[in-house]
């Protein structure tokens, strides 16, 4: 993600708008081309991150785009692969090269009339013992350092795919100071709405679902919103964006707090925008918590059957419950839903609505890990909870109770 001096993004009126690259555009291409050529050339030269940075502020320091510049190669470097591969423990060396200076007296850079020890004799001297020529025990002196990483490889090789990376960076990082986003999908399929829902569940993401006609609504709490973990969970929800752009048509309102004086601004984006995704879609993601679930459930001797979920539960005019999974036995249909991240005040709403219009259809089960505040223990009593694994034996017997 960039930092906020490399953010484009203007602010008009109560918006605010990302300033998106077009990557079909002749002179971005041509400057990320630029770009990718030289972060190559780095790499063909076994140069380091400090090369890199120079060559980087040569080719930004004649432009005028500065910013977009200096935000492709952020991008760029964020995602290629650095590692610093040293001899010998730079520490240690160090430590062992000042001792031996300390003990040869006052060092001289080269010789004179003092005839004083010249420094480069002291580590070489050094790097001797430990098999180094004295160009290795200067380059292991301080390899430790972010500078002197060597660059390994550039896994962005197109001009078009660094634009399209940029463009989902440059949002992201608008998200990170986000009161709250929304996420409307147009007649999204079930399987697409549950793989959606589940990695609002990976990021742990507070979310609520509503349904309007054919559009299913997120309304995703915000980083800002929140009295704690504000950072962290501004990098979920701002890593939650890729999951979005794998789905048909949606559109993402969100509330974002900018200027000086953090006012709210809101950002909108739709599937129209030109967004890429740059990630493959493999099917839902499936969590811990799923797994080690369906293979206690699997060995657990029941009568009951356990299928993924695959129907929306209405919960009134406008709320909707995902379930993860539909229990069967029988003519006895039972639904059980994972809640992800949460806070006090999102679940009691949800449990009100579950209670008023699908008591006898949802079992809700509840996370101790992945609460938002404090207060795990004033959940009402069906609410099932856990820790790590969910009990197969405590879902069945709600199950049964909900089919009495």
């Amino acid at each position: 993600m960039l930092t906020k001096p490399l953010i484009r993004a203007r602010v008009r009126k109560d918006r605010l708008v990302p300033e998106l690259v077009d990557a079909t555009a002749e002179t971005p291409r041509a400057l990320a081309e630029q770009l990718l050529e030289c972060f190559h050339e780095v790499v063909s030269a076994g140069g380091t991150r400090g090369a890199l940075d120079d060559a980087v502020d040569e080719l930004c320091s004649e432009r005028r785009d500065h910013r977009l510049a200096r935000g492709l190669a952020k991008v760029c470097a964020d995602r290629s692969r650095f590692a610093s591969e040293p001899p010998v423990d730079p520490t240690a060396f160090r430590r062992e090269v000042f001792l031996a200076a300390r003990e040869a007296g006052p060092l001289a850079l080269s010789a004179g009339p003092l005839e004083r020890t010249i420094a480069s004799e002291v580590l070489a001297a050094v790097g001797a013992r430990h098999g180094l020529d004295p160009d290795q025990a200067h380059d292991a002196l301080y390899a430790d350092l972010r500078e002197r990483q060597r660059l390994l490889e550039v896994p962005l090789v197109e001009a078009e795919q660094l634009l399209h990376r940029y463009n989902i960076s440059l949002v992201q990082s608008l998200l990170l100071r986000a009161e709250r986003m929304e996420v409307t999908l147009t007649a999204p399929s079930t399987p697409k709405l549950r793989q959606l829902l589940r990695w609002v569940r990976f990021h742990q993401l507070i979310a609520t679902v509503e349904a309007a006609g054919k559009d299913v609504t997120l309304h995703i709490d915000g980083p800002m919103s929140l009295f704690r973990q504000s950072t962290r969970y501004g990098k979920n929800l701002a890593n939650f964006l890729p999951a979005v752009l794998l789905q048909e048509a949606w559109k993402v309102t969100a509330t974002v707090l900018w200027t000086k004086r953090n006012l709210p601004k809101k950002l909108t984006l739709s599937h129209t925008d030109g967004l890429q995704p740059f990630t493959r879609d493999d099917g839902a993601y499936k969590t811990q918590e799923q797994t080690y679930f369906e293979e206690r459930f699997a060995a657990f001797d029941t009568d009951w059957s356990l299928e993924e979920g695959r129907t929306l539960v209405p919960l009134g005019a406008r709320r909707v419950a995902v379930p993860d999974y539909t229990l069967r036995r029988g003519d006895d249909t039972v639904h059980l839903q994972l809640v992800g991240f949460w806070r006090k005040q999102t679940l009691a709403a949800h449990l009100e609505a579950v209670a008023e219009h699908a008591p006898g259809q949802l079992i809700v089960a509840v996370s101790k890990r992945l609460a938002g505040d404090k207060g795990t223990a004033e959940l009402p009593p069906q609410v099932l909870t856990f820790s790590v694994v969910l009990s197969p034996k405590k879902v069945v017997e709600a199950a049964e109770a909900r089919c009495r």
